[in-house]
């Protein structure tokens, strides 16, 4: 069974750091890499991975530089919190890591892309907690991710829930459709109290990278 506690302390603090060196490269041709770069180096947080039933993983981020501490960072706010099955992040892990998916620039820079200053603007000091339910996963009838944006723990309960199926995120991830298409393709169930996390993906879509 691939270790997705490796993964993330390992390989993917790696893929992050060489993603903002590929940034960083391009942005002596490139407006919007100067602008991606900018955003990234503007980060300045910590996250928190638990994999139930396999431990946690912490990782900061600070000038765009990527690490992985052995317990929380004391002198950094938690801006994000994803507590998830050891099992289904397993075999996510292993999809992953099967072909080609983790090599070249764009996977690097898409990593690097994860630690956004304006995402973390945008949330602000006011959590942002919800559980996304992925059904007819392989292998899996149903996952819930608990995902705490903010100032806030994976939540026990959510001020809100989206549903999806595994085929749309796979369909997503080929196509480079983001999640606000899938929820106007009706594809995308919200359920609860989700009117700050529209507001939030609206502001978002105003100005983006």
């Amino acid at each position: 069974m691939t270790d997705p506690v490796r993964f993330f302390r390992e390989e993917f603090v790696e893929l992050f750091n060489r993603g903002v060196s590929v940034l960083d490269r391009r942005a002596t041709e490139s407006e919007r890499a100067r602008s991606i770069l900018e955003d990234v180096r503007g980060a300045r947080g910590a996250a928190l991975l638990r994999f139930e039933g396999g431990g946690d993983v912490w990782l900061r981020v600070e000038e765009g530089r990527m690490s992985a501490p052995d317990g929380p960072p004391e002198d950094l706010p938690l801006r994000l919190a994803v507590a998830l099955p050891l099992e289904a992040a397993s075999f996510w892990v292993a999809q992953l890591e099967e072909g080609a998916r983790l090599e070249g620039d764009e996977a690097a820079v898409r990593a690097a892309r994860s630690a956004s200053k304006r995402v973390e603007e945008a949330v602000g000091d006011e959590p942002l907690e919800l559980h996304l339910v992925i059904r007819e996963t392989p292998d899996f009838e149903e996952v819930r991710v608990r995902i705490g944006l903010g100032p806030s723990g994976p939540p026990d309960e959510p001020r809100f829930t989206a549903t999806v199926q595994w085929d749309d995120l796979a369909a997503m991830r080929e196509s480079g459709q983001g999640l606000q298409q899938l929820f106007m393709q009706g594809r995308l169930k919200l359920g609860g109290d989700y009117s700050r996390a529209m507001q939030l993906g609206m502001q978002l879509m105003q100005n983006p990278l």
